[in-house]
């Protein structure tokens, strides 16, 4: 079946729309992230006041301590994997602007802004706006 459309009559994107429609991508991103984190902290917690709730009745308070540490050392190193993640998306979203947006958008792609480290994805973006500029 032919497209109803004509390209004469599809309205015309700005990059400034494209702009905030990008920023609604990371921010997304970045709050899903974050949901994440609150989640595995919540079941964390419920998790281990069941469980603790549980032991003391059958074994001793030691017992329980290790167990609750344990619970809060694999919730810490669950909630540090996401940091780094997070800090990438918070410079794509400090660095966008029109010059670079193109680069931005395929950072986003598929996730391979997380392929680089902070400073070099700074970087990228930075000489992407500074070519520009030149």
């Amino acid at each position: 079946m032919k497209h109803q459309y004509n390209s004469g009559q599809l309205p015309k994107l700005s990059p400034q729309l494209i702009i905030k429609d990008v920023y609604s991508i990371i921010d997304s991103r970045i709050q899903y992230i974050e949901y994440q984190a609150h989640c595995r902290l919540r079941n964390s917690i419920s998790n281990s006041v069941r469980e603790s709730s549980c032991e003391i009745s059958i074994a001793s308070n030691d017992n329980t301590s290790a167990m609750l540490a344990s619970n809060f050392d694999q919730m810490l190193t669950f909630v540090s994997g996401l940091e780094m993640p997070l800090k990438l998306l918070q410079i794509l979203r400090t660095w966008l602007r029109e010059d670079n947006l193109a680069l931005v958008m395929s950072l986003l792609y598929n996730n391979t802004y997380q392929k680089y480290s902070e400073d070099h994805l700074e970087k990228m973006l930075k000489e992407e706006v500074a070519e520009v500029l030149a």
